[in-house]
């Protein structure tokens, strides 16, 4: 009965392993999808938009800047989620924290980016597709996870005196 039970623990460490690869690999591919779409997607669609409505032309730079700041901010958060899910626990020990802290400025850079950019585009009397106010919200949304994870790790490790 034992050794089946050692079988099985021992099986679903493996699957663990297994499925945390797997999903860094996905990870690692949607980093390498959006590095496609923020070298030829976006400035192609940028270019396409301004060349239809010649009144965006003053904002093809700030846009640009917007969509490189946004895409580099998510892959970071990729990589970084990737990187915690694929390193061993005891070699990752000193850099979690790092990494946890790289996932939320990266997330600050996407809310504050996504903000001030809608607020000034509405500013200059354009209308902003509604999708910008969900990227606002989710990237709000994780940061607010991220820093709970963060304080409830934090607490569940720290012996508490009885």
């Amino acid at each position: 009965m034992n050794a089946g039970i050692a079988f099985i623990s021992r099986k679903s460490r493996k699957t663990d392993v297994a499925w945390r690869y797997a999903i860094a690999v996905v990870l690692v591919v949607c980093c390498i999808g959006l590095a496609y779409v923020e070298i030829v997607v976006a400035p192609w669609f940028i270019n396409e938009v301004v060349s239809m409505f010649p009144e965006t032309t003053l904002l093809k730079e700030p846009s640009m800047f917007w969509e490189w700041a946004i895409l580099l901010a998510v892959q970071a958060t990729l990589l970084c989620t990737a990187a915690k899910l694929v390193v061993p626990e005891r070699l990752l020990a000193q850099a979690a924290g790092l990494l946890d802290m790289i996932r939320i400025v990266a997330l600050i850079v996407v809310f504050s980016v996504t903000t001030t950019g809608n607020i000034t585009i509405c500013l200059m009397n354009f209308g902003t597709p509604g999708f910008v106010y969900g990227v606002a919200l989710c990237s709000l949304a994780a940061i607010i996870a991220i820093i709970v994870l963060l304080k409830r790790r934090r607490y569940s490790t720290c012996s508490m005196p009885m």
